[in-house]
């Protein structure tokens, strides 16, 4: 790394007018010395041209003393001819900078900003606009203090003194500030100021460039820490500008001979506004961390984008007059020319300014801790040195390995591109590989056309999270200190296969932001499936046999959510898709609040006649419970299409001519829901379907007899309460190699005489055998108990570990199998037969399969 280099001239000259930065007056108080300005704008100058020394080879150049800052920012704005001698510079600092030292910036700004009256030290030294600053100043993880201007004027070359900001006026292609804090200080505008900042007053390209999506010659804030006691007070700001905390306004021209799709990048990561951001009351546009997004052009007709990213920002101080939602840590983003394309994108920002409650938001890419200021990305407390509590993030499944499990390593295409009809999934690489896969594979997307996917095993994606605190802090703005999610869920895109749950709970779904897969250019995403479709040579998919639990899907603005299926597409006459035996729990959330229109749902988004064809086509819902939360729109005209919480957008019913059957059978909800307006009306057969949301009264009705019962869970299908029943196995080995199995299960129904079961055992040949109802061979238990002898205690439902039973409960079945043979692999299959108070039968639909390899042994 290079030091500055400089005349002999001028190093004896600084040598000779060096002074120290402080003196201590009576008492010990220490008072701001005044910076010689011709000295520090010296040691930045060529003595015998005028021009700045930066002109020589260096590339680096190294600020350690209050004297080089302050000078640094003498020198540019006194020098306006010479635009860019920063240009490709780097300036970075060796050491903590106080321009102004013994000044009490708490005191100071309540002063100023109540009207009361400062005694306390008064700062001196006055700082100016690094003016046009084109290069990368590098704080190296420092800290300047003291910087201090009051109506402040850029220098004169900055478009007649109207942009300012601490680290330049005008900044463009190629400039970056990074790794600085900034603490105690306060800078106020003039009235004369156009743009205006607390890091950059705009950032403005200087002529033509390529279109971008992503900074490469942009501008970029990145690692920066705006301290409580630093204010940035732009109550002197004209109407019709721009200013905000770290940017006024990003800023696109077209230039002469510009391309179409001009574009200016610019970019903020890791930015923390702790501080005080006084805003305007006349002002347009201004913001905690930015202002404005503008593009404007100068020459033809030409279209100019301007591409803005954030990426985990934070305001954490306070806000005063800001307008247009210039508080929120987006900022306010126009676009004030009619034909321009600008791109705002905010990914992981939050805004807990002016006492908010603070809470480590969730983050697949990005760790969140809890500071000693408040809640802040992982590397700007350890860049700048803050304490923090160790934040406890779920574990991170490695995505590369996750989706090369579906994916032929000798020519890139997935495995099921083989003979492999059925497909099994066991563990949550295997699962989160799928959708990974799904997403990245757009060219193959009927590779699942016909093929099968069953779990056999519950899964969890993000375990350890607390699911209805985590929804309460996304909801309610209540403070989360659990395990935070770490495994981002994508949606399957456009799905052709059937996924049998087995009865199998995933467990851990979490997408902060619904994105659709490469492939769609749709708005549609559902946790199974964006677009789902029946099956080309049978006409007939489906999603069954599954519990949906403990996750929390969210939409964005362009991007709809469904808990399930986004859109069914119908492709032919006699097509069928079925979604049966499926139960979304109490802790899983599908949050459509950030959605303005289009369709988002509690389990189905929309279904579409794809080819407008007439004929019999059919979706069909049975045995679906949704006993989770399901937040609407916020966009009061587009809630019309909300509909007790399942379905949402009901549109193409009966698109030229083309049409499709809708048979919902036994359908409950159970759960919560917003939704404020439902003027949909339902398009198809509505059979023993039965909304008990939002705390209304539960009952069976009397066509339910025989089909419903009561659970802990609510008044749900009978085949969905033998879905949920929890078992758990004991093995004992006994004479001559033989096992004995005791079998506890947790009962979920209330309402019943006594409960069968009919067990299924197959062996590792595939033999079959069936004991239990009607089967004589074998006849199981058939008391339901309220306590169980295990271990030598007496214990009861919620005295068993959660890995076995829920511990909700408090009815427990037990029966043995007695001689199974050791040397062989087992698969348990159990069901159950209900027998009600009324005395009639009720048989279980749902088979639960345990193998050998989970039984606990006992001695």
């Amino acid at each position: 790394m290079k030091k500055i280099v400089s005349l002999a001239l001028i190093l004896c000259m600084l040598l000779s007018v060096a002074l120290p930065l402080s003196v201590y007056a009576d008492g010990g108080a220490t008072v701001p010395t005044a910076i010689d300005t011709a000295a520090a704008e010296a040691y930045w100058t060529d003595a015998t041209n005028g021009q700045f020394i930066v002109n020589a080879d260096a590339e680096v150049y190294e600020i350690s003393t209050a004297e080089q800052l302050l000078g640094l920012s003498l020198a540019m704005e006194n020098n306006a001819n010479d635009k860019t001698w920063t240009q490709g510079k780097t300036f970075k600092l060796t050491a903590d900078i106080d321009l102004n030292p013994g000044v009490d910036w708490a005191a100071y700004k309540a002063a100023k900003l109540n009207g009361t009256e400062y005694t306390g030290t008064a700062p001196v030294n006055e700082w100016k606009s690094l003016d046009y600053f084109y290069g990368i100043f590098d704080g190296n993880g420092k800290t300047i203090s003291g910087v201090w201007a009051l109506g402040a004027q850029a220098g004169a070359g900055n478009d007649a003194g109207k942009l300012w900001g601490v680290f330049g006026g005008k900044a463009t292609t190629g400039t970056a500030v990074k790794n600085v804090k900034l603490d105690n200080g306060y800078v106020q505008n003039s009235s004369e100021m156009d743009q205006f900042g607390g890091i950059f007053g705009a950032a403005e390209n200087i002529g033509a460039t390529d279109d971008k999506t992503t900074r490469e010659d942009g501008v970029l804030i990145d690692t920066v820490y705006i301290g409580k006691n630093f204010v940035v007070d732009a109550s002197n700001m004209r109407a019709t500008n721009a200013c905000g905390g770290v940017i006024g306004c990003a800023l696109s021209k077209n230039y002469a001979g510009a391309s179409d799709d001009l574009a200016l990048d610019v970019v903020l990561n890791n930015v923390v506004f702790a501080g005080t951001f006084v805003g305007s009351k006349t002002v347009q546009y201004d913001g905690c961390i930015m202002g404005q997004i503008y593009a404007n052009w100068l020459y033809d007709t030409k279209k100019i984008c301007n591409y803005t990213l954030m990426t985990d920002c934070v305001v954490l101080g306070t806000y005063t007059d800001t307008q247009v939602d210039g508080s929120t840590a987006a900022g306010t983003f126009k676009a004030n020319k009619g034909n321009n394309t600008n791109k705002f994108t905010a990914i992981d920002c939050y805004d807990f300014g002016n006492g908010a409650v603070q809470s480590v938001p969730g983050s697949a890419a990005n760790e969140w801790v809890r500071s000693s200021e408040g809640v802040v990305p992982k590397a700007v407390a350890d860049k700048f040195g803050l304490t923090y509590q160790q934040t406890v993030v779920a574990k991170k499944i490695d995505v590369v390995v996750a989706e090369a499990y579906w994916t032929d390593a000798t020519n890139g295409q997935f495995i099921a591109n083989a003979e492999a009809d059925v497909y099994e999934i066991a563990t949550a690489e295997q699962l989160l590989g799928l959708s990974l896969a799904m997403e990245n594979n757009n060219k193959d997307m009927e590779w699942t056309d016909n093929k099968t996917f069953v779990l056999t095993a519950d899964i969890d994606l993000n375990p350890g999270v607390d699911w209805a605190a985590y929804r309460a802090f996304m909801l309610n703005g209540v403070e989360y200190t659990g395990t935070l999610p770490a495994n981002i869920w994508l949606s399957l895109d456009k799905f052709y296969g059937t996924i049998d749950g087995q009865g199998h709970t995933i467990s851990g779904v979490y997408t902060p932001a619904a994105s659709d897969g490469k492939s769609s250019q749709t708005t549609d995403w559902g946790v199974l499936g964006g677009q789902n479709y029946p099956a080309s040579k049978t006409g007939t998919n489906a999603i069954k046999n599954v519990i949906l639990d403990n996750g929390y899907v969210k939409s964005t603005n362009d991007k709809g959510v469904a808990g399930l299926t986004g859109c069914i597409k119908l492709r032919a006459d006699g097509d069928t898709y079925t979604m049966q035996n499926i139960y979304f729990g109490k802790n899983y959330t599908v949050d459509g609040s950030a959605k303005t229109g289009g369709s988002v749902a509690g389990v189905a988004g929309s279904w579409w006649n794809e080819n407008n064809l007439a004929g019999a086509m059919t979706v069909v819902y049975d045995n679906v419970v949704f006993a989770g939360h399901f937040e609407s729109m916020t966009d009061s005209e587009t809630k019309k299409y909300d509909l007790d919480g399942i379905f949402s957008c009901l549109w193409r019913t009966n698109q030229n001519g083309g049409r499709y059957t809708i048979q919902m059978t036994d359908c409950i909800v159970l759960g919560t829901y917003s939704v404020q307006t439902s003027t949909s009306t339902f398009s198809g057969s509505q059979t023993r379907c039965y909304n008990f949301g939002n705390g209304k009264t539960q009952s069976i009705a009397e066509d339910c007899v025989g089909r419903f019962i009561e659970t802990t869970e609510g008044v749900m299908p009978v085949a969905v309460a033998d879905m949920l029943t929890k078992y758990y196995c004991q093995a004992t080995v006994a004479n001559e190699g033989k096992y004995s199995v005791r079998v506890i299960g947790e009962v979920a129904s209330l309402d019943y005489k006594s409960v069968d079961f009919k067990v299924t055992l197959t062996d590792s040949e595939g033999v079959s055998t069936t004991y239990g109802y009607g089967a004589t061979d074998y006849e199981t238990a058939k008391v339901v108990y309220n306590t169980i002898n295990a271990g030598g205690a007496v214990l009861t439902a919620d005295d068993f570990n959660e890995d076995v039973l829920d511990g909700t409960g408090n009815k427990m079945y037990a029966f043995i199998l007695d001689g199974l043979d050791s040397e062989q692999t087992y698969t348990l299959s159990v069901s159950t037969v209900w027998t009600l108070t009324d005395g009639s039968v009720v048989e279980g639909s749902i088979v639960k399969t345990i193998t050998p390899s989970a039984w606990v042994a006992e001695a």
